[in-house]
């Protein structure tokens, strides 16, 4: 993203609003974001040098938490999963409901793409969050589909502590998801879509790893939570995106 900055420039007008579908924590995650008695997070590594705020603008930001599961089969071709929602739940940072993100679901349900307004978009973005950090990082490890934590009960056991501590850390910041592990994994994964942390690692693409893991660990310290098992696969994560020349290297 910090990369795409002075491209989003040249498309943005006076009243430009721009919506960041993407999975994970998003770099405006702080805007407007209600004070909870916890010290905030660093989230800077997901704006590095603040390059998006400065390009973009916090206040063109509408929030977004996408449910629709797809693969790049090859570039500007995506093959949509099927049985995916194809719905994106769209949110101001400060929870009203204004008149551009009423224009802008209209123009999206219009043409067929279910986009619900929420009133709290950080708590659809953790909830579309924890989905993913039990699963994607297992996906990236093992280079297997999502059904692969099925096929394994240490794998689903890893999933679901994984789960776990990111519930913990979301409502240690006050924020309440639905998701449940226990709702989650009431029976094993057996989805053959390969997360989107495993399709950048097999097409050289620098993968999710800061908005789906590190962002989550800052959280996690802001909070004094503990995350040994996010930590761990976190780390292994990073290893191999370094490996593959794909994360910055360790500054020591």
């Amino acid at each position: 993203m910090p990369q795409a900055a002075p491209v989003l420039r040249t498309l943005i007008g006076p009243n430009t609003s721009v919506i960041f579908a993407m999975n994970g924590i998003p770099w405006w995650y702080l805007y407007r974001c209600p004070e909870n008695g916890v010290p905030r997070p660093d989230l800077s590594c997901l704006d590095p040098g603040g390059v998006l705020a400065r390009s973009v603008g916090l206040e063109r930001v509408i929030g977004c938490m996408i449910n629709s599961a797809n693969e790049v089969v090859e570039p500007g071709v995506i093959r949509n999963s099927p049985g995916t929602l194809n719905r994106f739940t769209l949110g101001e940072p400060d929870g009203t409901v204004s008149p551009r993100i009423e224009a802008i679901s209209a123009a999206f349900e219009s043409a067929g793409v279910a986009a619900p307004i929420s009133t709290a978009i950080r708590t659809e973005i953790w909830d579309k969050l924890l989905r993913n950090l039990s699963t994607s990082p297992i996906c990236a490890l093992t280079g297997e589909p999502i059904g692969v934590i099925g096929h394994h009960p240490e794998l689903f056991e890893l999933s679901k502590a994984l789960m776990g501590e990111g519930l913990a850390v979301a409502k240690a910041h006050g924020i309440t998801p639905e998701v449940s592990v226990e709702r989650a994994y009431g029976s094993r994964p057996s989805s053959p879509h390969k997360s989107s942390m495993l399709q950048d690692f097999e097409r050289g693409r620098p993968p999710e790893i800061d908005g789906l893991l590190t962002a989550v660990q800052q959280f996690a310290r802001a909070a004094a939570v503990p995350t040994p098992h996010l930590d761990t696969v976190t780390a292994l994560i990073i290893e191999k995106a370094r490996r593959a020349g794909l994360f910055p290297a360790a500054e020591w």
